[in-house]
C-alpha cells in the first residue's frame, strides 16, 4: 500500500495525517464483477436503480458479502434481507467464475498493483488457495514502426483509424506479429499492409483450388489415402507440426510464435508442396490440400476472424461459424519423415551451390569460347563414416548419455582431451576431429541422438534415386544418376566421390 494524503482509503493506525491508498487494481474488485450483472444490470453503471436481482444496495451487509465471497460450499446463509434464492444465485455465480484465470496488465505495475493483488487474494482467501489468481500476464508498451507513439510525432494510431486504414483483420494480424513478451511491442505499418496483400492472395488461391476440386480438375489427384507419394507424406507431416506448434503457442499466449507456425510456416509448407507438384507434374493431392485449407482458416480465425469467417462460410460452404469449428486434428510428428525431407532439401541446396560454382568456372577473357552447358550429373552417397569418425561418434554417444542426453558447456574441452589422449589413437586427427564434433553437435541438439548413428536411419541413395527427376529439374539438368561413394566405376570427379559422407552427398557435373 502507498501512503497518501488524499483519496478514499484506510487511515493510518498511528498518529499520522496520511491514509493508506488501497490501490484499486490491487483489491479484489474482480470478485464483484462475477455478480455485478445481477446487482446492477446493463446500462446501470452508477447503480442509480435496482438491478435484476431486485435487492437494494443497503441490504448487502458485510455478513452478506462474507457469505457470497468467503462462505465456501455448505456454509449457512446469514440472517439478512436478501432472499435466499437470490443469495444462492449470487454465491453460485461467484463460485462458478472465480478465480480469475488471467490478469493482463502493464509491466510497470508488477512492483505495485499486481504484487498487491496477489497479497490481498492470499490474505482474504488464506484457506482457499484455489481462489487465488491463476495467471498474470505483463505487456510492454506499444511502438509504431519502432518509435514510441506520440501525438507530437504524428504516429499516434487510434483504433478506428487503424481499422479504416488497414481493416480490422490486418490490424489484428500486425498486433499479433508485434511481440508477446514484456519488451515493447512494435506495430509495423508495413506488416499491416503486407497482411492485406497476403490475405487477398490466399483468398484467391483458396477460391481457385476449391473450384478445381469441385470441378474435378485433372491437375489434382484424388487417390485414396494412404496411397501417398513421399512429398505427400512430407506435406502432411509439415501440417501436423504447424498445427501442434500453433496450438501450444496459443495456449502459452505466444501469439507471434503462434502466427508464425499457424500462418507463415503453413504457407511455406504449401509452397514447397505446390512447387514439387509443379516440378514433377504429379499434381497436389485433393484431400491433403483440402485439409491444408481448412486447417489454415481455423488457425487464422483467432487473428483474422472476418477473413476466416468469409472463407469458412462462403467459400468452403460450412454450415456453422468457424468459431465453432474444432481445432485441426494433428498426428505426432514423424521424425524420420522430417529427417528425410531435410536431407533431400539440404542436398538440393548443396548441389545447386556446387553446380553454380562449376558453371562459373572455365576459361574467361576476350575471345574465350563460351562454356558448354552441362546437362548431366553424378551424385555420390556414402553409407558409413570413416573409421576415425565412427570412433568420435561412439565417444559422443556415450558422453551425451552420461550427461542426461545433453552436451554440457564442457563438451569442447572434453572432446579435445579425448582426441589428445594417446591411448585413443586420434591425435593426428585433432584438427579435423574438433571440426567434426562441432559439426555434429548442433545437429544432435536439433534432431536428437540419431544424428550420432554410424549410418543413416534411411537409404539415402534410394531416396535420391526415387526423386532424381525432381533433383534434375531443380538444378536445370536433364539427368541425375546416383552412385555409392565406394563405387570405383562411378563416373565423374574421384575427389568429390571420396568427400561424400552420410547425410552429405556430393555432386559432380558430367
Amino acid at each position: 500500500p502507498t501512503p497518501t494524503h488524499l483519496g478514499r482509503a484506510h487511515p493510518n493506525p498511528n498518529p499520522n495525517p496520511k491514509v493508506i491508498e488501497s490501490l484499486s487494481d490491487s483489491t479484489i474488485y474482480m470478485a464483484y464483477y462475477t455478480v455485478a450483472h445481477l446487482l446492477q444490470g446493463a446500462g446501470n453503471m452508477e447503480g442509480a436503480s435496482t438491478g435484476p436481482a431486485g435487492v437494494p444496495p443497503e441490504a448487502f451487509t458485510e455478513a452478506v458479502w462474507d457469505y457470497i465471497f468467503l462462505g465456501g460450499a455448505g456454509s449457512a446463509a446469514p440472517d439478512c434481507d436478501v432472499p435466499a434464492d437470490v443469495l444462492a444465485d449470487l454465491k453460485g455465480e461467484f463460485e462458478y467464475w472465480y478465480p480469475m484465470n488471467l490478469r493482463v496488465s502493464a509491466k510497470d505495475l508488477i512492483p505495485n498493483h499486481l504484487t498487491m493483488a496477489l497479497f490481498n487474494h492470499c490474505e482474504i482467501w488464506k484457506n482457499r488457495p484455489e481462489m487465488w489468481p491463476q495467471g498474470m500476464y505483463a505487456n510492454g508498451h506499444i511502438l509504431v514502426d519502432a518509435e514510441k507513439m506520440s501525438k507530437s510525432k504524428g504516429n499516434f494510431i487510434m483504433m478506428n483509424e487503424g481499422v479504416a486504414d488497414y481493416s480490422a483483420d490486418a490490424v489484428r494480424f500486425a498486433c499479433a506479429d508485434a511481440g508477446d513478451t514484456w519488451e515493447d511491442a512494435n506495430f509495423a505499418r508495413a506488416t499491416a499492409n503486407a497482411a492485406i496483400l497476403s490475405l487477398t492472395t490466399e483468398l484467391d488461391f483458396i477460391n481457385e483450388t476449391v473450384a478445381a476440386i469441385r470441378g474435378g480438375a485433372p491437375a489434382l489427384r484424388n487417390t485414396e489415402l494412404p496411397a501417398w507419394t513421399f512429398f505427400d507424406r512430407c506435406f502432411a507431416n509439415d501440417m501436423n507440426k504447424c498445427v501442434a506448434l500453433c496450438d501450444e503457442n496459443c495456449a502459452n499466449m505466444k501469439f507471434r510464435d503462434a502466427l508464425k507456425a499457424g500462418f507463415f510456416e503453413m504457407q511455406l509448407a504449401r509452397d514447397r508442396y505446390r512447387d514439387w507438384a509443379s516440378q514433377t507434374g504429379a499434381g497436389m493431392h485433393a484431400g491433403l490440400i483440402t485439409r491444408w485449407i481448412e486447417a489454415q482458416v481455423i488457425m487464422l480465425a483467432p487473428f483474422c476472424p472476418h477473413w476466416a469467417e468469409h472463407v469458412w462460410r462462403n467459400v468452403l460452404a460450412k454450415g456453422e461459424s468457424v468459431l465453432k469449428a474444432s481445432w485441426p486434428a494433428a498426428e505426432p510428428e514423424d521424425a524420420l519423415v522430417s529427417q528425410m525431407q531435410a536431407f533431400l532439401a539440404d542436398a538440393v541446396k548443396d548441389f545447386r551451390r556446387s553446380t553454380a560454382k562449376k558453371a562459373k568456372g572455365g576459361k574467361k577473357g576476350k575471345g574465350a569460347a563460351p562454356a558448354k552447358k552441362q546437362t548431366a550429373a553424378a551424385v555420390y552417397v556414402a553409407n558409413e563414416w570413416l573409421p576415425w569418425k565412427q570412433q568420435v561418434l561412439g565417444w559422443m554417444r556415450a558422453y551425451y548419455a552420461d550427461n542426461g542426453d545433453s552436451f554440457p558447456k564442457t563438451f569442447i574441452k572434453e572432446l579435445k582431451d579425448y582426441l589428445m589422449d594417446e591411448a585413443n589413437g586420434l591425435k593426428a586427427q585433432m584438427k579435423f576431429g574438433m571440426q567434426f564434433g562441432n559439426y555434429i553437435k548442433p545437429i544432435v541438439e536439433q534432431v536428437g541422438p540419431s544424428a550420432m548413428a554410424e549410418t543413416m536411419p534411411f537409404d539415402q541413395a534410394e531416396l535420391l534415386r526415387q526423386h532424381a527427376d525432381y533433383v534434375a529439374k531443380q538444378l536445370e539438368l536433364e539427368t541425375v544418376r546416383v552412385y555409392g561413394a565406394e563405387d570405383d566405376e562411378a563416373p565423374g570427379d574421384a575427389k568429390k566421390r571420396a568427400s561424400a559422407e552420410p547425410g552429405r552427398p556430393q555432386i559432380a557435373l558430367l
